[in-house]
């Protein structure tokens, strides 16, 4: 009984492939044992669809929740996102943005907020802009998700980077990052740990050790502990049980 905080769960796959699907596991555990409620959701993918259409639609969903709220006993001021890789990028966009950005102009939920008040990304890519960082892999993918090369226009790129939006009012963040991951750098973790704590947001970053993307090659119980932290993040900051 009651009302309940919830999650948005947005899934990776280089913002061109992945589905809600693949976030059964975690929604079971956080809606059972976390007291969460969770939606996992889909958003277009590219290349047929470019930024920000991406962002938009995790925007929507997140409106669409505080819309029909009360239909799920869902607490509309405890909101959470949660996501890998592309899907840690777009949950950081969403704690970092503000509340009206990224309108869908026929969202007929378009004046609620879509800000979260609590983040957790796991290996998310936090600026593109940071061209010397990526691998020719990683590039690709960023074109393919932007329309357009870093030289192309350099501007969006920033403009999809959750690091350019950094301010005091952003939601308390918690990263995960395997400190041997190939595709996205620990060090796009590390800096946006660095630009949250310069502003005085609640952040954290648990580096896990080996942990390639995703943490493939890691100590299972090292992404065991990982998973524990997140979920503890989530309780905490969306103050489960009150």
């Amino acid at each position: 009984p009651g009302l309940h905080p919830a999650v948005v769960m947005i899934h990776g796959g280089g913002w061109r492939s992945g589905h809600k699907a693949s976030d059964k596991g975690m929604a079971t555990y956080l809606s059972t044992q976390g007291g969460i409620t969770c939606f996992s959701i889909n958003y277009r993918l590219a290349p047929q669809f470019k930024f920000p259409a991406q962002v938009l639609d995790c925007a929507r969903a997140v409106r669409w929740v505080r819309a029909h709220a009360a239909e799920y006993s869902v607490d509309p001021e405890r909101l959470g996102a949660l996501g890998g890789s592309a899907g840690g990028h777009l949950s950081l966009m969403l704690g970092v943005m503000d509340p009206d950005a990224f309108q869908s102009p026929d969202d007929p939920n378009r004046a609620l907020s879509a800000k979260v008040q609590c983040v957790v990304s796991t290996s998310g890519p936090t600026d593109l802009s940071g061209d010397t960082q990526w691998s020719d892999a990683a590039k690709l993918i960023a074109a393919d998700f932007l329309g357009c090369t870093i030289a192309d226009d350099p501007a969006k790129y920033a403009q999809a980077s959750p690091l350019t939006y950094v301010t005091a009012d952003d939601a308390p963040t918690l990263m995960v990052h395997g400190d041997s991951d190939v595709l996205v750098p620990v060090e796009q973790s590390r800096a946006m740990k660095a630009a949250l704590e310069k502003v005085g947001v609640a952040t954290q970053l648990v580096e896990v050790a080996g942990g390639d993307h995703g943490f493939r090659g890691a100590d299972p119980a090292a992404v065991a502990k990982a998973h524990q932290a997140m979920a503890q993040w989530l309780r905490e900051h969306l103050k489960v049980g009150e």
